[in-house]
């Protein structure tokens, strides 16, 4: 919440109105929530807690919040070990052997956070020109490879022409970029960084502080991570020289504007020739189940596929899921193509591991579910964890805090949704997941 002395109401008055808010945010800042968080605020003083951070600082002060939104977004709980960091080009298997005649291109990018700096979404002018200082300094030094150089141009976004904005995909501001405050000054201190062969392009000062992104034509996604790779740790030992280091944060890794980016802030996406796959019935949990996500593009027949989630592996092994993903994507789609079956091909279920309970209605059904599935498993019919499951949850400052307990209401209503995910960590077994969906 900002420091800045604003004429608010009580928690109850100010609270907003979530009831069309269909994402984990609307689902997990519940009344309570909100009125908990209500007088807390960081130095820098973001305007709102919402699903954008103003800063660092906010996941650790508001970490009762984010780390709700980020365990139901990425499907992978937070604990006190460290995220595993993985950029070991050489683990990576069968990236460069992906069937042309269906993957046609692909995209490895990575966003990071500058430490010292709020993110693009609170960030003052004179934040946003230091960073683009740094970027000056810090792109100077980008490889091809280990030992070439790989020349490039630094581009302020305020002097390129619609023709070389096209040329870059570039799209202005969106709506929502608008409303979470990323377009502020506009286009004021935003660059691109653009190698000469066009492989490599680094944003500054748009979404985040920095994006960098690896493009390979021919689709080779060893060689576009590994010219990530590269190029990303050349920067961060620069930014590190020059008292500036990437944000990271001890439970969550890498850490920018977006919890949707936490952990790595590695997407990889390939484009797919694809023509029965996208049709199938079974489309859908397929992907799901690869956790992959798939979008249309502006050519027919032509699909992109990229993880939808950054944290819980390394940055390696959210590649290898990808590479391994797409393989199985491109081996359906052949044998749609001759008329035959595909069950054979679907992968098994990949267990969430995550434990909280969110939304603020429905809890009854939710409950009541899960002592169904523990009395069938000759387990006590009390849910085992619903709130913090040890007191080691977070160390990083003194301001962690152990999560509150739940409280479950004594009516549910029926318009709502509830979700829940039980630990049971005494019996040794799996997780499952109730949820009980708007009714229309």
């Amino acid at each position: 919440m900002s420091q800045f002395l604003l004429r608010r109401g009580s928690p109850d008055e100010e609270f907003p109105d979530l009831s069309r808010n269909h994402t984990w945010m609307g689902r997990i800042l519940t009344a309570a929530m909100y009125r908990r968080q209500f007088h807390r605020c960081t130095p820098a003083g973001p305007a709102s807690v919402g699903c954008v951070a103003g800063d660092a600082e906010s996941y650790i002060l508001f970490c009762d919040f984010f780390d709700r939104v980020i365990e139901a977004h990425h499907g992978h709980k937070i604990t006190s070990q460290t995220p595993e960091s993985d950029f070991n080009c050489d683990n990576l298997k069968g990236g460069e052997d992906l069937d042309r005649s269906y993957a046609v291109r692909c995209e490895v990018s990575v966003v990071r956070g500058v430490e010292g700096f709020c993110f693009p979404t609170h960030c003052s002018r004179g934040e946003r020109r230091e960073l683009l200082t740094l970027a000056r300094r810090g792109t100077a030094y980008l490889r091809r490879l280990e030992e070439e150089d790989l020349p490039g141009r630094l581009l302020l976004l305020e002097d390129l022409n619609q023709d070389q904005q096209r040329e870059l995909d570039f799209d202005p501001p969106s709506d929502s970029q608008l409303r979470i405050g990323v377009a502020r000054d506009w286009p004021d201190a935003r660059g691109v960084w653009v190698s000469k062969d066009g492989s490599l392009v680094v944003w500054v000062n748009m979404e985040d502080h920095l994006r960098l992104v690896s493009t390979q034509d021919d689709a080779n996604i060893t060689e576009a991570f590994k010219c990530m790779c590269i190029n990303l740790q050349k920067l961060e030992d620069l930014y590190r020289e020059l008292k500036h280091p990437f944000t990271w944060k001890q439970q969550l890794g890498w850490v920018s504007s977006s919890p949707a980016d936490v952990g790595t802030g590695l997407r990889i996406r390939v484009q797919l020739k694809l023509q029965h796959l996208p049709k199938h019935n079974r489309r859908q949990d397929v992907l799901k189940r690869l956790r992959l996500c798939m979008d249309n593009t502006e050519s027919p027949a032509l699909y992109c596929v990229s993880n939808t989630a950054t944290f819980g592996l390394s940055e390696v092994g959210l590649t290898q899921l990808v590479v391994d993903g797409v393989k199985l994507l491109i081996a359906m789609e052949k044998r749609l193509e001759v008329n035959g079956d595909i069950e054979g091909l679907v992968p098994a279920q990949k267990t969430l591991r995550i434990s909280f309970i969110m939304s603020p209605g429905s809890m009854e059904d939710v409950v009541f579910m899960l002592q169904v599935k523990r009395r069938a498993r000759g387990l006590e019919s009390r849910p085992s964890s619903l709130g913090s499951p040890d007191n080691s949850w977070r160390t990083e400052t003194q301001q962690r805090q152990q999560r509150p307990s739940v409280e479950v209401p004594r009516r549910a209503e029926a318009s709502e949704a509830a979700v829940c995910v039980e630990r049971l960590g005494e019996a040794g077994g799996p997780l499952y997941v109730a949820e009980r969906r708007s009714r229309s």
